[in-house]
Parts: structure tokens; sequence; C-alpha cells
């Protein structure tokens, strides 16, 4: 069950984070077009007030002209401009760029950049030479290019197609979690019967032991009531032989008082008077009948008890 439990968790927790991470690509993609929206103002505004937009001959109808600017820092031992360029037909084009140059580390600029300003100096129909000199010169400069930025529509249908895929992929992922979640139910629900079983089994195996545990008592039992009963008619045929010989000696000192021997006397003296003898006699024989009667109600009730 712990394990069902973690896997749904599991499962949830990465619903959330797929939520997540959809959510953050809606985000980037109005941000981006945001962005599209602000480049878009801005050709506008060249277009007004800039002959920037009318240098730039190699766009054609439909096109959108990105600009970019940045700065680059002076030449120095350790920091290497890295930017090549090459002659096109209007104007001078970016090249290759050096990954480890300060012109690479910027990551803005790309190849077949045409090279439109550099500090605030409209170069976009200079030759070659001179601008391989501005851009070679060792003091920190201001590079504007232009590019023709890619079609907002086909940037939308491929962010639309990826979108699809992942939701796909998101419902893909949920079928099988929603399959591994009915197979777990399943093994679940067969856990629960194999333990109901298993505790039926075990429930019956105590009652049977402890049924014969209570067997065993009970022949234990039994042997101890006919050890007693034994010991009881042992004890009543001892007192029985006793009074006998009991009488037998009173009636033998009634009929010959005067050939009392020594030992006659002997048993005189230990007290064999015919009424000290009876007396005895009911002593000993009450005596025997307590004593069976204790052990008889004592036996008795632990015959009760485990019946």
């Amino acid at each position: 069950l712990e394990a069902i439990r973690d896997s749904e968790k599991n499962a949830r927790n990465e619903l959330t984070e797929l939520g997540k991470k959809l959510e953050v690509t809606a985000q980037n993609n109005r941000a981006k077009e945001e962005e599209v929206r602000k480049l878009r103002k801005e050709v506008d505004r060249a277009k007004k007030g800039s002959t920037l937009y009318n240098l730039c001959n190699a766009v054609k109808p439909g096109e959108t002209l990105e600009l970019v600017s940045v700065d680059l820092p002076a030449i120095t031992d350790t920091v290497v401009r890295g930017l090549y360029l090459r002659p096109g037909p209007h104007g001078s084009y970016i090249d290759r760029i050096e990954l480890n140059s300060s012109a690479g580390k910027l990551h803005r600029l790309q190849p077949n950049d045409r090279v439109i300003e550099i500090n605030l100096k409209d170069v976009s129909n200079a030759g070659y030479d001179a601008i391989m000199k501005e851009i070679e010169s060792p003091r920190a400069i201001q590079l504007v290019v232009a590019r023709i930025a890619p079609d907002i529509r086909d940037e939308s249908k491929l962010r639309s197609d990826a979108l699809k895929d992942q939701i796909k992929s998101v419902v893909m992922d949920l079928d099988k979690t929603a399959k591994t979640c009915q197979t777990l139910q399943s093994e679940a629900a067969d856990l629960r019967d194999e333990i109901a079983e298993l505790k039926a089994k075990q429930q019956s195996e105590i009652s049977r032991a402890s049924n014969q545990k209570t067997l065993e008592e009970l022949q234990n039992l039994k042997a101890l009531l006919a050890q007693k009963d034994q010991y009881l008619k042992t004890l009543e045929t001892t007192v029985r032989s006793k009074n006998e010989l009991l009488v037998t000696m009173e009636m033998d000192s009634h009929r010959s008082p005067s050939r009392a021997t020594p030992n006659s006397s002997a048993l005189q003296n230990n007290s064999f008077s015919p009424g000290l003898s009876s007396t005895s006699k009911d002593i000993r024989t009450r005596d025997a009948k307590t004593n069976g009667a204790a052990e008889q109600d004592s036996i008795s009730e632990l015959v009760k008890r485990y019946n």
C-alpha cells in the first residue's frame, strides 16, 4: 500500500511539474512575442526617422529586419575581439566569430549579420577595408548589425507543434500512470485477500493448537484424578485395616485382662483402650475424609475451568 501511495504521489508530482513547464513555455512564448512586437516598433521607427532601413537592399517584401546593437570592449593582451567579416553584394557581413572572444561571449552576434553602424557612423555602403580598419582598431566600439528576423508564423507553428507533441507525451504518460495505478490497485486487492487468508489460517491454527492443548490438559487431569482415586482407595483400605486391627486388639484386651503380657501392657500404655481407640479411629477417619474431599474439590474446580 505504501508503494502504491508513493507511485500515486510521484505521478501527481510529475503532472504538477509538467503543468509548470507548460506555464513556463507559455510565458516564454508571450515574452518572445512581446520582443517581436518591440522589434517591429523599432523597425517602424527606423523607417520613419532613419535611413538604415533603406540601406538594407537585401530585404525582400514580407521579411522583417532585425537590428542588434552591441558594445565591444577595447582590445588588450587578454581581450580578443574575434570578429571576422567578408564582403557582400550590399556591404560587409560577419563571416565567423571566435567563441572565447569578446564578441563570442556576448552571444548576440551571428554569422551573415550585415554591419550597419560603427560608433554611430553609417558604414552600410562603406568598403570592406574601411570597415575592417574600424573593427581592428584597439579602442572600444559600438556595433550595429542587421539581420532578417525569422517568420513569426513559422515560429508560432513550430511552437504549437512542439506543444502538441509535449501534450501528447503528457497524455501518454498519464495513460501509463493510470494503467500502473490500476495494476497496483489489483495487486493491492490480491495482497489484501492473501493477508485475509493468512489471518484465517493463523486463527484456525491457533484455535486448533489451543484445542489440542486443552485436550492434553484434560487428559492430564483425568490421569491425575485416576491417581487421586487410587490414592483414596488405598487410604481407605489402610484406614479400614487399621480399624480392624484396633477392634481386634480391644477384643483381646477384654477377653484376657489378667494375661497381660509386656507387649499388651505396652500397647495399653500406648493408649489402646476402648474409649481412646474409638476416638483415634474417628479422628483418623475424619481427617482422611476431609483430605479426600479437599482434593476432590480442587480437582473438580480444575475440570470445570478447562471445560
